[in-house]
């Protein structure tokens, strides 16, 4: 069926999101700026990108479901626990739907950073990433630059030891 400009919706609507889906992925490429949000944790408390500028910290998409994520979760923990002190933190963005999972997980393995909960694949932060799989990572530097994605294991920990001895102000 045909709208009224002799173009079918469906095909409209997938050429919109393609487009956006373009430019979104031009935001989210290596070096470009951090894609400023702002949220609320598990807590209530209001949790924004701009409350980590001068940190190197790790955006880290997840839920308690994923078995990736979970087998990765010892790993992250580590690397958070070895160099928190240093100037490395992580937001963590649960795609989980059930917030209750959530909280249960997180007490269980003593997780310490701060989580956002949004409702699943529904959250605002993942869709403003493009998170159409999980364990997703953006690692921003101190600048507030992406400048790596989707590490896992030693290479997370290289790569966060790097950026948190890169001279202020290197690229």
């Amino acid at each position: 069926v045909l709208g009224s400009e002799g173009v079918n919706p469906q095909a409209r609507q997938m050429a919109a999101d393609n487009l956006a889906s373009i430019e979104t992925r031009r935001k989210l490429r290596i070096g470009a700026p951090v894609v400023e949000f702002s949220a609320e944790d598990i807590a209530g408390r209001p949790i924004s990108t701009s409350d980590y500028r001068g940190k190197v910290f790790l955006l880290d998409f997840w839920a308690t479901w994923c078995a990736p994520c979970r087998d990765e979760m010892p790993n992250v923990k580590r690397v958070y626990n070895d160099y928190r002190e240093k100037g490395f933190d992580i937001i963590g963005i649960s795609l989980d739907n059930s917030r209750d999972a959530l909280a249960r997980y997180l007490e269980q393995e003593h997780l310490g950073w701060r989580q956002i909960h949004e409702g699943g694949w529904q959250s605002k932060v993942g869709r403003l990433y493009a998170v159409n799989a999980i364990p997703a990572t953006f690692l921003i530097d101190r600048q507030g630059r992406i400048r790596h994605k989707n590490l896992r294991g030693a290479e997370l920990e290289r790569a966060v030891r790097a950026l948190l001895e890169e001279k202020p102000g290197a690229p």
